[in-house]
C-alpha cells in the first residue's frame, strides 16, 4: 500500500473529502483513477484529497492488489460527482442572481440620481457589487478546477480554501441589511418609487425571457 506524508493541511469541504493536518501519514488506497486526486485513510476516516497536499514517503510501494475495492465503490464515486455537478451549478445560478441585482437595479438607481443620491444608494444596496466581483473571480477558478468529463476528480476544495478570508464581506453586507430592508420600505410606499422599482422588475423580466 502506498504512503504519503501530508505536507500541507487538507480541511474537509465536501463530506467525502478527507481532512488531514501536516505531518500526518495518509494511507493511499486510489492513486490511479485520477492523477490530481487520490482516495486514502488517516485517523480511521476515508475520503477523497488533492495528490499535490502530500509528498510519498520513501521505500513506500503502490500494489493494486492491497486496495479492497469496497474503499471506493462505483456509487461513492457517482455521488460524489452529483454533488461537485449541484454546487456547481448552484453558484453559477447564484452570479447570474446577482449580476440580475446589480444591472438591472442598482445600476438603474445610479443613473437616476435625483432619485438615488450615492448614500440612498449605498444604504438600499450595501457592497452587493463586491460581493458580486468575488464570486466571478470564484466561479471563474471553480471552473478551471472543474473537471466536466469526470466530475468526482474536480479537486474544487482548494478553490474554497484559497478564497476562505475573502467571504468575510459578507459580514459588510449582512450588518447593512436591517438598514437596506427600512430604506426599502420606506420608499416603495412613494408611488414614483415604487413605479421606478416595477419598471426595473419588467425590465429584467422580459430581459432574461422568465
Amino acid at each position: 500500500m502506498l504512503s504519503a506524508e501530508a505536507v500541507w493541511d487538507h480541511v474537509a469541504i465536501l463530506p467525502d473529502e478527507l481532512p488531514f493536518a501536516i505531518g500526518d501519514i495518509v494511507s493511499v488506497l486510489d492513486y490511479s483513477s485520477h492523477a490530481e486526486l487520490w482516495y486514502g485513510s488517516c485517523r480511521e476516516r476515508t475520503g477523497w484529497f488533492p495528490s499535490s497536499y502530500v509528498r510519498v514517503l520513501n521505500g513506500s510501494t503502490a500494489s493494486s492488489e492491497s486496495i479492497p475495492s469496497s474503499y471506493f465503490p462505483q456509487s461513492m464515486r457517482f455521488l460524489r460527482a452529483k454533488i461537485v455537478q449541484e454546487l456547481m451549478q448552484t453558484e453559477r445560478d447564484y452570479v447570474n442572481l446577482l449580476q440580475n441585482i446589480v444591472q438591472g437595479f442598482v445600476e438603474q438607481c445610479r443613473r437616476r440620481s435625483d432619485l438615488f443620491p450615492a448614500a440612498r444608494v449605498q444604504r438600499l444596496f450595501g457592497n452587493i457589487e463586491s460581493i458580486y466581483a468575488l464570486h466571478c473571480k470564484f466561479l471563474r477558478e471553480l471552473e478551471l478546477a472543474f473537471n466536466q468529463s469526470i466530475p468526482e476528480s474536480s479537486a474544487i476544495g482548494t478553490v474554497f480554501l484559497r478564497n476562505r478570508s475573502k467571504f468575510a464581506i459578507y459580514s459588510e453586507y449582512c450588518n447593512n441589511r436591517p438598514v437596506s430592508s427600512a430604506e426599502l420600505a420606506a420608499l416603495t410606499e412613494q408611488p414614483h418609487y415604487y413605479q421606478f422599482f416595477e419598471v426595473c422588475f419588467e425590465k429584467l423580466i422580459n430581459s432574461v425571457g422568465v
